[in-house]
């Protein structure tokens, strides 16, 4: 249970730990170096006098203890063999422990820029892709973002040599390591030696850079068509002096713009894409942070009630590789969720009570919406479902929905045209509500409500003044909520037409043909292969090819429609 789930945060507390019971927390220590000075200087001062300011961090199930701030401390104490250290206690969910360690190592002693860089890229999960709100997190510009993003295309080795005096007294600088990260990883690791060795200042470097990369305009992923004569195409220079060049040996000299083109594309792409699946992170920003997550790894049911739509599962551009331009679907960029799913699915089922068995069979035999109901004895898990991913596109057509079957009962109530008739005359005179004056009244019978409106007409020939103005839609619609018949006309008359299709993320529409039984029907009639082959199908043939479909919707209605206020 994360804190948020909790009714009462517990005190921090102040006790002796023993260092043995210290774990370190899941996603590591934001700082990977140190300045070698001040650690032996706090190496002696931890001698002397042992550890004045405390550990921080949380205390997991099994008893052990999460360190979240004071790695360093910790370290030397188990270099010291210390027995005990002096620890705090805190309650924390995930996101707070990330945010305090990271904030504790900033304000104790400067990151360096490459581990502030991978401290941004372990937040884009936890902001569900949201770049924007990293930036804000970071205290960034996006432009600075960005930058620190691409510090990360360069090799481990060449990050790892990063502000490090060599022995000839130079230091890689993070300008170096941006220009390298342009390039290939086998070429980054080949300069990163020449760059020491001449001691390459970074206006050289980005010079032989410039004049260096030459780019295949065969392999480029943005339209070429300016490129054919573009005075930078190889091609063209070329033929001023050999007619007999090849057309497939074409190159780009001119890697800016090249990479404007490129980031560009990636930038339509991106957008294009995001009408299909929502969130679309590029390839780059997440690699060995995201999962894919299936119906194999987490179960069909945790997958189609709550994986499908959920906010974390995006889809990953790739913008790098043999692959680049390729989207990969299903990527779970939350692990510690996914990790919780997996194991949730490897447990063994467990037998219900059987008053709980029965309180689930009236649960089920009272509420048939959804003809893809799961058998009681299924043995995956039922974890809680996220927040769908409803589109306001989508969250409109169901309000409209609702909204037009609940008008057609209200019209017939017979208390209702005298509820709305005193609710008014009460609005022009006092600041009452309408749509809760008529809620509040709707069941009295009429004659209640001719003497109520009497009193109110009284009230206005002596007290007249301004009040609020009708909202009948907002109105409408949450009335309906109290009529017995809403949710049984809803059932029986929601279809997902082209339109209504149309505004619906992939992920929904997913969801929608397994909890309806229309995923069942048609894999009974043409195979998994041709359902897999349904669900392969980009978003406007999908759409058509279930609106073409036959199959009775009847009995089944989306919960976003029923939950709709």
């Amino acid at each position: 249970m994360t804190v948020s789930q909790t009714v009462e945060r517990k005190p921090d507390q102040l006790k002796d730990v023993p260092t043995a019971d210290l774990v370190a927390c899941p996603w590591g220590n934001p700082r990977s170096s140190r300045d070698p000075k001040k650690y032996n200087d706090l190496r002696e001062s931890i001698k002397a006098k042992g550890i004045h300011t405390p550990l921080q961090g949380r205390q997991r199930e099994d008893g052990k203890f999460e360190v979240l701030c004071g790695n360093g401390r910790w370290g030397l104490a188990l270099e010291l063999e210390l027995p005990t250290v002096p620890f705090i206690v805190k309650q924390l969910d995930d996101f707070e422990a990330r945010a305090l360690a990271l904030s504790d190592n900033i304000d104790r002693e400067q990151l360096s820029q490459v581990d502030e860089a991978r401290a941004a890229k372990g937040l884009i999960g936890q902001y569900s892709g949201d770049m924007q709100a990293v930036a804000n997190h970071m205290g960034w510009t996006d432009r600075k973002l960005k930058q620190y993003l691409q510090l990360l295309r360069c090799t481990e080795r060449v990050l790892s040599k990063v502000g490090i005096k060599n022995d000839n007294g130079f230091t890689l600088t993070v300008g170096h390591a941006g220009e390298l990260s342009r390039l290939e990883d086998e070429l980054q690791d080949q300069l990163l030696g020449l760059i020491i060795q001449e001691k390459m200042k970074l206006s050289v470097l980005r010079g032989k850079i410039e004049k260096a990369i030459a780019r295949p305009i065969c392999q480029a992923i943005f339209d070429t068509g300016d490129c054919a004569h573009c005075e930078y195409n190889s091609q063209q220079q070329v033929s001023l002096f050999d007619n007999e060049a090849e057309p497939n040996t074409a190159l780009c000299n001119n890697p800016t713009c090249y990479n404007q083109k490129t980031d560009a594309h990636y930038t339509a792409r991106r957008i294009e894409l995001e009408k299909e699946y929502g969130t679309v992170v590029m390839l780059s920003c997440v690699e060995g942070k995201m999962v894919e997550v299936n119906e194999t790894s987490v179960g069909k049911k945790c997958f189609v009630d709550n994986c499908s739509t959920c906010p974390k599962n995006v889809a990953v551009l790739a913008d790098k590789g043999l692959n680049r331009d390729a989207v990969l679907e299903n990527q779970c960029i939350d692990l510690d969720c996914n990790t919780k799913m997996v194991k949730a699915k490897s447990k063994p089922a467990t037998s219900a009570k059987p008053a709980k068995a029965d309180a689930s069979k009236s649960s089920v035999a009272t509420n048939k919406l959804s003809k893809g109901t799961t058998d009681a004895t299924d043995s995956e898990p039922a974890p809680t479902a996220p927040a769908a991913r409803i589109t306001k596109a989508v969250q409109d057509d169901a309000n409209d929905f609702l909204r037009h079957e609940a008008a057609l009962l209200l019209a017939k109530h017979p208390s209702y045209t005298l509820a709305l008739t005193y609710a008014t005359l009460k609005a022009s005179h006092t600041a009452s509500i309408i749509s809760h004056t008529v809620e509040k009244h709707l069941n009295d019978s009429p004659e209640e409500l001719q003497k109520l409106i009497g009193q109110e007409i009284q009230q206005i020939t002596f007290n007249s003044r301004d009040g609020n103005p009708l909202n009948a839609h907002e109105m409408v619609r949450k009335l309906g909520k109290h009529l017995p018949d809403l949710k049984s006309n809803l059932t029986a008359k929601w279809l997902p037409t082209e339109a209504v299709l149309k505004n619906m993320q992939k992920g929904l529409r997913v969801q929608i043909m397994e909890q309806s039984g229309f995923a069942e029907k048609f894999t009974q009639q043409f195979g998994e292969k041709g359902y897999k082959k349904l669900l392969g199908l980009d978003g406007d043939n999908q759409i058509k090819a279930i609106v073409a479909y036959e199959f009775d919707w009847s009995g089944y209605v989306p919960e976003y429609v029923l939950n709709s206020k």
